[in-house]
């Protein structure tokens, strides 16, 4: 068996990452199928070696599956460089969290299956749930739902860890976030780009820090053409790319489904028909992603964006030119420079002074400036008239004018400061 590759996926930041290489993740759904007789819903082995060859055709890098895998499905796919996204089924539709018996049978059903296939080098990660009711979540508690998901990744984790894990929703509970998933995943149908875009801008704000991806993505071909279909699913490539996602799913790779253990006829969400030919969207597809797993599907600019580069540094303005090697020197200042050019822009005056010892700094609007810096020479002249007084502050007020009265309000001008 061929290891499809140098190590596992990891995320860093906002994207998944395989070793030192960026790893975008274009992915499809497959299955379920009508079982075979040893229970299994991903259909036969040859059928599955012809699937994996025409998606990597495609360009696809990941299959999203709905039941536990046999092994030689995930050997297969190692053999294409093809990563399984596994979403373990359980019965979500009852009260889950009501009886103790209830909870130990989705923790023994996520222990069985994560253990199963263990180091698996093909299996990418694991989804413990897929979206649970907006009712069932209401009805049972928010938190207590939460709480439940992240005991169910902390379970899977403890049996292997070097995956990944996480949680499969949707808009009606987009506020289910586990905070111990490795990345977010939501399953969005939405038909118009533009609030389609926006609300990914959303997601990404409840996602913060970690990797997004959608989970499932696609349009019907019997209520809508192929010719919809395929243009629809191009500019969801564009908008996905363009909102910073770390990949997406789109469903389903075929017409075939079984669920609710029925065939599924009046429903043709597949890249390919039933009898595996391809559809329009199959050929956009196919030019939109790319056979590179590392590169970003390919999103045509009119022309060449403009980058600005903002570089955190303490005290670095003197030696940080010398680090960058681009032919035209950008802009560099200081903490203090940045500071007081905000300030000025504001109509704020910044001004730096010393107090028992100690820099100090003070933002003031310029038409109090005049105002505030009477007030402190006259206080600092007080002060230094005086027997007792901080040899730093002394030093600091040597440099205004000669002495004079301190003013009857010299108190109250100062009681803001």
């Amino acid at each position: 068996m061929n290891s499809p590759a140098s190590g596992r996926i990891r995320p860093v930041g906002k994207f998944f990452f395989e070793g030192e290489q960026k790893f975008f993740l274009k992915g499809v759904t497959y299955g379920p199928f009508k079982p075979d007789a040893e229970g299994h819903y991903l259909g036969r082995p040859e059928q599955v070696a012809r699937d994996l060859a025409q998606m990597r055709e495609v360009g696809l890098n990941v299959m999203r599956i709905y039941h536990t895998p046999p092994i030689w499905f995930l050997d297969q796919c190692a053999a294409a460089r093809m990563r399984v996204l596994v979403t373990l089924p359980w019965e979500k539709h009852v009260e889950f969290l009501r009886k103790k018996s209830a909870r130990a049978a989705i923790a023994d059903a996520i222990k069985l299956a994560v253990s199963k296939n263990a180091g698996h080098p093909a299996v990418l990660g694991y989804l413990v749930g897929n979206e649970i009711s907006p009712t069932m979540v209401r009805w049972l508690g928010v938190r207590r739902v939460a709480e439940f998901i992240e005991y169910l990744i902390r379970l899977g984790r403890s049996i292997d860890s070097d995956i990944l894990f996480s949680y499969a929703s949707y808009p009606p509970t987009e506020y289910l976030l586990p905070q111990n998933a490795d990345f977010f995943c939501f399953n969005v149908y939405l038909h118009e780009q533009r609030e389609f875009e926006r609300y990914l801008l959303r997601l990404q704000n409840l996602a913060e820090e970690r990797p997004l991806i959608l989970g499932e993505f696609g349009l019907d071909t019997i209520r809508h053409s192929e010719e919809e279909q395929a243009q629809m699913l191009g500019w969801h490539v564009d908008s996905v790319v363009k909102c910073g996602l770390a990949g997406t799913i789109f469903f389903s790779w075929t017409d075939e489904w079984f669920t609710g253990e029925e065939e599924i006829t009046d429903w043709a969400f597949g890249i390919v028909t039933r009898a595996r030919e391809p559809k329009k969207s199959f050929f956009t597809l196919r030019e939109k992603l790319g056979q590179d797993d590392a590169a970003l599907p390919h999103r045509p600019l009119p022309r060449t964006p403009s980058v600005s580069v903002i570089v955190c540094s303490y005290n670095g303005a003197k030696t940080m030119a010398a680090s960058l090697h681009s032919p035209k020197q950008p802009r560099i200042e200081s903490r203090a420079q940045y500071r007081r050019r905000r300030c000025e822009g504001r109509g704020i005056c910044l001004h730096r002074f010393r107090l028992h010892g100690r820099s100090r700094l003070a933002l003031l609007p310029h038409r109090y400036f005049a105002q505030w810096r009477l007030c402190w020479r006259r206080r600092s002249e007080r002060f230094a008239a005086g027997a007792k007084l901080d040899p730093g502050l002394r030093r600091g007020c040597a440099r205004w004018s000669k002495p004079r009265t301190p003013h009857r309000h010299d108190r109250r001008a100062h009681s803001w400061l």
